[in-house]
């Protein structure tokens, strides 16, 4: 994956990064466009660890066609 903004952080699994318009948004790093209930889960525990439990993820392929991602909004 190209850094094209600053990374928040990166696990085997998913990149939380900025998005080009600002705001965190977090994509897996396997070339899939729906996650298994057991990788949402990790995705959801992921963003609840570092943005806290009220915040969320909300799915939009837009740009990123062949990573799932969501954005995150607290």
């Amino acid at each position: 994956m190209d850094r094209l903004t600053e990374w928040h952080i990166e696990t085997p699994r998913f990149v939380i990064a900025e998005t080009l318009s600002g705001g965190p948004f977090i994509v897996s790093k396997k070339h899939e466009t729906q996650l298994s209930d057991e990788r949402l889960c990790a995705a959801e525990h992921l963003v609840s660890l570092l943005y806290g439990d009220a915040a969320s993820i909300t799915v939009m392929m837009n740009l990123v066609e062949d990573h799932w991602h969501g954005h995150i909004y607290e």
